[in-house]
């Protein structure tokens, strides 16, 4: 707590806002009594297997869309890649994002995602039934969503993980009025 008061101080240039203490509604943990983070659990080990898999999906789908690096984004806590498909006057003005999403209402498992955006709406989009996933409704976008739970079920997780983001990939292209870049 005590670095991320000074870090919020540094990067606000205020005095410090954060309350000294965790959030009430947060479950009793020797960590609110002063307890350092063990990594004893295996779940620790196994969520760093997680990522370091996803990054490398996450790389070789940046480099075929060239999109920019891979991130952990703060709003979300997601590990993702942002690809721009369409630019005017040096302002993007569609995206798609692909990654790896924790758990949410979405998928309580943590999902793989495949996200277009525009500033313009999407007039006459076709949404291809996806072969493994769900589109899953965002305004007025969809998103592609293959939870983890159901690629785990699976039985070639490495196929059916490509299938997906092929598929969700070449649909939010159509959509955004470009040809597959994938």
């Amino acid at each position: 707590m005590a670095w991320v008061r000074n870090a919020a101080a540094r990067a606000a240039g205020e005095a410090q806002r954060q309350v000294p203490r965790p959030a009430p509604d947060l479950p009793p943990h020797p960590i609110a009594k002063g307890a350092r983070f063990a990594v004893r659990d295996r779940a620790f080990a196994d969520l760093a297997q997680l990522l370091d898999a996803a990054d490398g999906v996450a790389r070789a789908v940046a480099e075929a869309l060239e999109g920019g690096p891979v991130r952990i984004w703060p709003h979300h806590f997601d590990l993702a890649t942002l690809a721009v498909v369409e630019a005017h006057a040096g302002d993007a003005v569609a995206t798609i994002g692909v990654g790896l999403a924790p758990p949410d209402a979405i998928a309580t498992s943590g999902y793989w995602y495949v996200s277009p955006w525009t500033q313009c709406k999407i007039a006459g989009a076709s949404w291809q039934r996806l072969a493994v996933g769900r589109w899953v409704e965002r305004g007025e976008l969809r998103m592609g969503a293959l939870p983890l739970d159901a690629l785990a079920a699976g039985v070639d997780r490495r196929a059916d993980l490509a299938r997906f983001l092929s598929d969700a990939v070449g649909t939010c292209l159509a959509a955004l009025g470009r040809p597959d870049r994938s």
